[in-house]
């Protein structure tokens, strides 16, 4: 299972979103679930011995989702005070150059490239 700390920031990342306009909460609560789904694995070793390398993914993505979640409750906070608020942030280049083809092809479609058209 979970650890409770996984499960509290879970739960943490729902309860903001909660307070999204309802088309981005309907995407943002999917994309976590798919996600925390698919790391399942990694969070819910019972045997307690991951290899480093499957240790190292598990504390990234825990980091990642931690620092979404700052960051989301930053910009709701904004929001709840009429504060001209744009949800979500931009990819740097360094992060993009960062990923891997398949992270790139797993991300939501909003994140994808847009085609141009002529």
């Amino acid at each position: 299972m979970f650890t409770p700390t996984h499960l509290q920031l879970y739960a943490n990342i729902r309860r903001l979103h909660k307070r999204l306009p309802p088309a981005l909460r309907f995407m943002g609560n999917k994309y976590v679930r798919d996600e925390w789904a698919r790391h399942r694995p990694l969070l819910t070793n019972s045997t307690g011995t991951l290899s480093p390398t499957d240790a190292a993914t598990r504390d990234r993505f825990v980091a990642e989702w931690a620092r979404y979640h700052d960051t989301l409750r930053i910009q709701i906070l904004q929001a709840d005070r009429w504060e001209p608020t744009t949800f979500g942030q931009s990819i740097t280049p360094e992060l993009l150059d960062a990923m891997s083809d398949q992270q790139i092809g797993e991300s939501p479609p909003q994140c994808q490239p847009m085609p141009t058209t002529n």
